[in-house]
Order: structure tokens, then C-alpha cells, then sequence
């Protein structure tokens, strides 16, 4: 028996990291059109995305742009910031961080600390 659209669930996946991770990752992860394929495959109707963070690669305002370009692709995704606490000197205070997420939009953050204690 198959359900009708307006009958239908659509999960919602609320851990979803896109772009450069230091961790194995699927191709999912670096392009937005074959996530949208794996959210197809796996009746996922929106992900939370956040950006993966690799101090050496990128910055919280990058994520930000990251997330930023792939909520303008579809409005399947919606974005996630990661507030990092201000231990090291290169990395924008709290508020900037808070302000970059009003820029794009952001859904909701999630305060990062133990990925900076390392």
C-alpha cells in the first residue's frame, strides 16, 4: 500500500556536516547534489547542515559561506552554525560568530567547545 504525499513523513536529519572533514567522509559531504540524492534515497525530507571545521583549512566565516552556498542551492538545507568559544587569537569573538549567523539565516547554533580543547 503506498501513501499519498500529504500523508507522507519527511524525516528530518539534524547532524549533517558538509565540506573538508579531518574524518573519512562520503562524497555526500563535498557536494551538495549527491547529498540531495542520498536525502532522496533515504526519505530525508530537510537536513540541519553545519560545516565540518579544519582550523588549518578554513575558518568559522568560511563554514558560514560554505553553509551559506548550500542553503542557495535548496531550501532542503537549512543552516547550522557551530559557536567556537575564543581560546585562540585567530578565531572571530563569540559575536562575530553570532553575527555571521544572523547573516546568513542561520536555524540554529550549536556551541562547539570540546572541538577547540584538543
Amino acid at each position: 500500500m503506498s501513501v499519498s504525499s500529504d500523508q507522507r513523513l519527511d524525516f528530518f536529519d539534524a547532524y549533517c556536516g558538509v565540506g573538508i572533514s579531518q574524518q573519512p567522509q562520503e562524497d555526500w559531504a563535498i557536494d551538495p547534489a549527491k547529498l540531495l540524492e542520498a536525502m532522496d534515497h533515504y526519505g530525508i525530507g530537510k537536513a540541519l547542515v553545519y560545516p565540518n571545521f579544519i582550523r588549518e583549512l578554513g575558518s568559522p566565516a568560511h563554514g558560514a559561506e560554505l553553509l551559506a552556498e548550500y542553503c542557495r542551492i535548496s531550501s532542503r538545507f537549512e543552516p547550522l552554525i557551530p559557536l567556537y568559544p575564543h581560546p585562540y587569537p585567530d578565531l572571530p569573538s563569540i559575536d562575530a560568530q553570532l553575527d555571521k549567523a544572523r547573516e546568513i539565516k542561520a536555524r540554529a547554533v550549536w556551541c562547539n567547545a570540546t572541538n577547540m580543547l584538543g
